[in-house]
């Protein structure tokens, strides 16, 4: 396994870290996965580093305001960085389909699928098709929602565990339910979710 690498990215808000026992259960089983040892990766230790002096300037105030916080690993912590979080507009997803991907273990390598995301013409991100189910967009979940169905399902087919898609499953907010590319006029609005943000009503573009 030399020369791969893994990332997390967090939600820093008013100083608390997002979801941080999701982000320790991933990064631990990914290390164990592909390393065999058991390591912890000391997140909070390691965002206290901006409190010190040299990041005394305002933009690392760490009590006011939403950061993203984004460390890379292999079976040790290798780099992190922190900085101010600025959304990016997010509207539509283009249809793309490839049968062989695969992303189960958070890549820092996503040069696969840049290459998909690169694909997706004037719309704003992609929603990657893999032997004719949804799975994810290029940094994201996907949640839908169905005609006349008010529950809120995001696919069985996903790409990577995400976070904020392990949390809303396990308040019982969102159902797993399979979603097939014809299907896709079957649902009512779709929503991309990830780490940073909650879900944002976007447009699926076939």
């Amino acid at each position: 396994m030399n020369g791969v690498a893994f990332f997390e990215t967090i939600k820093v808000e008013n100083g608390k870290i997002n979801n941080l026992d999701l982000h320790i259960k991933r990064s631990s089983e990914t290390i164990l996965r592909h390393y065999g040892i058991i390591y912890e990766i000391p997140f909070e230790q390691l965002l206290e580093q901006y409190d010190h002096k040299e990041h005394s300037h305002k933009e690392y105030a760490l009590q006011k305001g939403i950061f993203k916080f984004r460390i890379v690993y292999s079976n040790r912590v290798l780099k992190h960085t922190l900085t101010p979080y600025s959304p990016q507009t997010l509207n539509t997803l283009k249809v793309v389909e490839c049968n062989d991907i695969e992303y189960g273990y958070k890549y820092e390598n996503r040069s696969r699928i840049e290459s998909l995301r690169a694909l997706r013409g004037a719309c704003d991100d992609i929603l990657i098709v893999k032997n004719g189910y949804a799975t994810d967009t290029s940094y994201g979940n996907i949640l839908f929602k169905l005609k006349n169905d008010n529950n809120l399902y995001t696919p069985t087919t996903f790409l990577l565990k995400g976070t904020k898609r392990e949390f809303l499953l396990s308040k019982g907010l969102i159902s797993e339910r399979e979603l097939r590319i014809e299907n896709i006029f079957e649902c009512e609005s779709f929503y991309m979710i990830n780490s940073m943000v909650d879900p944002i009503p976007v447009t699926v573009i076939l």
